[in-house]
């Protein structure tokens, strides 16, 4: 992508996928609901649209490992999970999932 357009879609999208109230003021969501829900359906589907598709939603790693994610219940998969902690250190193994990051420490939570 060119660099005038990467520009361009860093300073326009945001206000693309906000959705605003009659008033144009941004609407409230609780801080529970993960930012990827927030986004209006539309405009996600019509910014996929302009980069062919590319865009893809993921889950953590190694979510099959834990009992919540953004603060709800989850089931865990014992299978998926012993794959998951028998490659975790595996590069190779990672780089075939969108949302496992090469460089583990930021995976774990931050402090805030």
């Amino acid at each position: 992508m060119h660099r005038a357009m990467r520009l361009l879609l860093s300073a326009t999208l945001p206000a693309l996928l906000v959705q605003v109230n009659a008033d144009q003021q941004p609407l409230t969501q609780p801080a529970a609901v993960p930012a990827i829900q927030r986004i209006i359906k539309d405009a996600w589907a019509a910014f996929n649209n302009s980069v062919d598709g590319r865009l893809h939603t993921s889950v953590p790693f190694a979510a099959a490992c834990f009992v919540s994610f953004e603060g709800q219940e989850h089931h865990t998969n014992s299978e998926q999970c012993l794959g998951v902690r028998k490659h975790y250190t595996d590069a190779k193994f990672r780089a075939s999932n969108p949302a496992a990051f090469i460089s583990t420490q930021w995976e774990t939570c931050q402090n805030t």
